[in-house]
């Protein structure tokens, strides 16, 4: 965790989540707004979403509502008329599907593995679109398609984008921190999510903010901002995504 008196900076947050960290502090049972301010700063709380089945896709929306971004229009969105930011999410990542995706996942679904189940019903490509496109809010959590790693590494390259998870339930250490990015590296922004053992999300706020900047041409004349290392770092975000 950083120095609860430490300057946040959005790419020191980045570089404490590696896809896996060793060794990693075991934290003593604690409330889940406890846990995570433990594990990461102490100004960090968690914005409860509702559990649906959609909710990667809801804390994302959140993430860029609150700073009054309109995802919709954001250039590597999948959009339909009518669409809210979530179902738009949803409708990217089902975009994103192609011949290698369904091959992983019948392979994953070969295995035995559960959360693959849904490829019984899924026998083409246009199937397992189709499928995607359920949306938990309109049918119910028990007949959409969950998030996974494929549907967040979708997201995270349509909207250059890094998704900082922290699932302090989980068995494996090595998983309590992971850090998936867009196609090409670290995105130019990052969300931070909260991953329950039940496979449900939530967005992790820090200082109130949900969105933050990487470093950016854009920000050049952005205040200089000090690191929890105590080295000074420039491109902190812009003036509507708060800084850190």
């Amino acid at each position: 965790p950083l120095h609860p008196s430490a300057r946040l900076h959005p790419a020191s947050l980045v570089s404490s989540f590696p896809r896996s960290l060793s060794p990693v502090v075991l934290l003593p049972k604690m409330s889940r707004a406890s846990g995570v301010k433990a594990a990461i700063h102490a100004s960090a709380d968690v914005r409860a979403i509702k559990p649906s089945g959609d909710c990667l896709f809801d804390c994302f929306a959140e993430a860029f509502s609150i700073h009054k971004i309109e995802l919709l229009k954001e250039e590597g969105v999948v959009a339909e008329a009518g669409d809210d930011a979530s179902t738009a999410l949803r409708r990217t990542a089902a975009a994103a599907l192609d011949a290698g995706a369904m091959e992983q996942f019948q392979m994953c679904h070969a295995a035995g593995l559960s959360d693959f189940n849904f490829m019984r019903k899924c026998h083409t490509l246009d199937d397992l679109r189709a499928a995607m496109l359920v949306s938990g809010r309109e049918k119910g959590a028990g007949k959409c398609i969950w998030a996974g790693e494929f549907e967040i590494a979708s997201i995270c390259t349509a909207l250059g984008a890094s998704c900082l998870i922290l699932d302090l339930e989980a068995r494996n250490l090595s998983s309590r921190h992971v850090a998936i990015h867009p196609k090409g590296g670290a995105g130019r922004r990052c969300v931070v999510l909260q991953r329950t053992r039940r496979q449900h999300y939530n967005l992790i706020l820090l200082n109130g903010r949900g969105l933050f900047y990487l470093g950016s041409d854009r920000y050049k004349g952005a205040d200089t901002v000090t690191s929890p290392d105590g080295g000074e770092k420039r491109g902190c975000p812009g003036p509507e995504v708060a800084r850190l």
